[in-house]
């Protein structure tokens, strides 16, 4: 018999819809269920591609016997991560502060009002029943001691957001704040593998697009070897799929080799950014073949004919992680034939590659031309061989059980998909990447948006879930990523709507920072104020950016003010911990100095396209080959002349004709 999941969307909440747990969605009237019911509440937090969160269903929401015990005495409730950020962000804050460490499968056992008393992640089930019983004795003879450690436990989670550091009558030394965040963060970069000196490895994007600006800015040699080091070490790791394209989340080692195998959009996305990015100073061939194989992957994967991009592949299939990507030995030296020893050494089938059940994972050490070189090939023809192997393993793998893919299309993460297209196109002038991010905003303002108002989840036709302030601060900079890359400043005024939108529905005027959820609609327990990066950049440090740029582009100077007064909750905690703020960094960065270059006349365009292939961090570049009222190109068109101007932090300089 299937319980209530089975009307949901999710693909994650579909899964348990077979469960004997008598499971139901997150829903207000489910809590007053709780209630009237004098039940504890289980809530269970989890994502389609966690490998943990299939075990555990699988060892105990399967289990009659757990689920017996869970359906008569609690109202057990299945939350998607993905879907309902807001749920999870508060739960994982009560189970940080509970156990001090984190992570999913989150199980978290509330009062029926939503407070948390207990949690935990992944639960063997002999564990689960015990922790259950005891709870539920708890909850029948000694209730005032679990309503005790409720109140002090909400007391601490509702203090959660600092206070600011005030900046009024005070100049901060931005270069200094920087040069100390980076100096610490040194210290952690691991010289052998790149990345941080620890395991597991995540490639967080943005701690790295960070590093690339703060390198190239200071011409800080060390940083940008490391930086580049990095991304090399991530691209020809296992972390990496050598012959579908695509990252893994995270690797389990030090060495970016044995990857946890779930393939996310969103770090795809930003990871195509960085790639880019890299790419533009760099001009390494690796680094733009990486971010054209990433596109690539996406486009075959996680493209929908309607234009939106689903959200993950599973790390499982046939009931094993990872059976989809490895090769045994036999098997790709009877697929390659003659080809077998180059591919062999190439991709490590060898005590390098080995993995687990004479499994191996593909993963390279050395650059084409080293290895052309070794093999007395040239660069040309191992290229073409190379691409013959590729083809050939891609076919066979192609035949497999594929892992699931998460379908659901998720409104923040579409976003970044768009500004990845568009970094991708202004780095390598490719149109079709500039084409797609503009079909990508067409589908999120034709099916996410309704009244006005902006959805989180689409799948079937349906878009539901009011959107949250992650939502709006990476649709406000996917419209100005799309205003620059496209030369068409008619996004930011998309942009400037946004903001107004995001500032209207999460600005919290006590406290200077956005809720990550609205306050209309259903109370949750606790307000949260996301404020430190993390896999994704925090909501407010991306709003704040936003902010910042168009108070200069669209001539706002009180959001100036608001980003300025935001970056001062993080001003103390950066120097200390550079990895989770390096959003926050880049605003920094943009406050030393925001350069606008406009080229304006007949060959703006042309001129613009060109200087924009560079990599210019601290720039944002407009182009109009004929007279406009935007304030940015406003009494600067001379017929016959293309003419290039250049604001610094709202000084200009006389214009400069281009010849073009």
């Amino acid at each position: 018999m299937q319980n209530l999941l089975q009307f949901e969307t999710s693909p994650y909440l579909l899964s348990h819809q077979n469960n004997p747990v008598h499971w139901v969605p997150w829903d207000e009237k489910f809590l007053l269920q709780a209630e009237n019911q004098d039940k504890l509440i289980i809530v269970s937090i989890g994502y389609s591609a966690c490998h943990w969160c299939h075990v555990m269903e699988h060892e105990v929401f399967e289990d009659e016997a757990c689920a017996a015990l869970m359906n008569a005495h609690f109202v057990s409730i299945k939350v998607d991560r993905e879907e309902r950020p807001d749920i999870d962000h508060i739960y994982m804050d009560a189970l940080q502060l509970m156990t001090g460490s984190g992570g999913w499968p989150l199980n978290c056992i509330l009062l029926p009002d939503g407070r948390p008393v207990y949690g935990g992640t992944y639960f063997p089930k002999d564990n689960w029943i015990q922790v259950l019983n005891s709870l539920v004795d708890i909850w029948q003879n000694d209730r005032k001691k679990m309503y005790e450690y409720a109140e002090n436990l909400h007391a601490a989670l509702k203090s959660n957001a600092p206070a600011p550091v005030s900046l009024s009558g005070t100049e901060t030394d931005y270069g200094d704040l920087l040069d100390k965040t980076v100096g610490k963060w040194k210290n952690g970069f691991d010289p052998e593998f790149g990345g941080p000196r620890k395991a597991p490895k995540f490639p967080i994007p943005n701690n790295y697009r960070f590093l690339l600006r703060y390198a190239t800015l200071s011409q800080n040699q060390e940083v940008a070897d490391h930086t580049l080091f990095t991304l090399n070490m991530m691209a020809k790791g296992g972390i990496y799929d050598q012959i579908g394209g695509g990252f893994a989340r995270y690797s389990v080692d030090a060495y970016w080799k044995v990857p946890h195998f779930e393939k996310m959009l969103y770090d795809n996305a930003q990871l195509i950014s960085l790639y880019a990015e890299g790419y533009a100073h760099y001009k390494e061939p690796l680094l733009k073949e990486t971010l054209d194989e990433t596109i690539a992957f996406c486009l075959r994967e996680l493209h929908t004919p309607e234009g939106g991009w689903m959200s993950a592949l599973d790390a499982d299939s046939e009931g094993e992680e990872g059976r989809f990507y490895v090769w045994k030995y036999d098997e790709v030296e009877q697929l390659l034939g003659d080809k077998f020893a180059l591919a062999r050494d190439y991709y490590n089938i060898n005590a390098q590659g080995y993995w687990e059940h004479d499994h191996y994972i593909l993963l390279r050490q050395t650059d084409d031309a080293e290895f052309a070189q070794s093999q007395n090939l040239s660069l040309e023809e191992w290229k073409q061989l190379r691409s013959e192997i590729k083809e050939i393993l891609f076919r066979a793998r192609e035949k497999r059980i594929r892992p699931a893919t998460d379908d659901k299309i998720l409104l923040s993460w579409n976003a970044l998909m768009i500004s990845a297209l568009c970094d991708a196109y202004r780095y390598t002038r490719k149109c079709g990447y500039l084409s797609l991010a503009e079909e990508t905003w067409r589908f999120i303002q034709d099916r996410m948006k309704r009244d006005e108002k902006y959805y989180r989840s689409y799948k079937l036709g349906e878009a539901k879930i009011p959107a949250f302030a992650e939502d709006y601060a990476f649709l406000a900079g996917a419209a100005l990523d799309l205003a620059e890359a496209g030369l068409n400043t008619d996004y930011l005024k998309e942009a400037e709507t946004i903001c107004r939108q995001a500032i209207n529905l999460f600005w919290d005027e006590e406290k200077k920072l956005f809720r990550f959820k609205s306050s209309e609609g259903q109370k949750l327990v606790a307000e949260t104020y996301e404020i430190q990066d993390n896999v994704i950049p925090s909501a407010n440090s991306q709003l704040a950016i936003c902010l910042f740029k168009l108070s200069r582009l669209q001539h706002i100077p009180e959001w100036e003010n608001k980003a300025r007064t935001m970056l001062g909750h993080v001003l103390n905690a950066m120097p200390n911990y550079g990895p989770g703020y390096s959003n926050w960094a880049m605003l920094v960065q943009f406050m030393q100095e925001f350069k606008e270059v406009v080229f304006v006349g007949k060959n703006a365009k042309a001129a613009a396209a060109e200087l924009m292939s560079g990599f210019h961090p601290k720039s944002f570049c407009a182009a109009s080959e004929e007279a406009s009222a935007h304030p940015l190109f406003e009494g600067r068109f001379v017929e016959g002349k293309t003419l290039k101007y250049e604001c610094v932090n709202r000084a200009c300089g006389l214009p400069e004709e281009v010849f073009s």
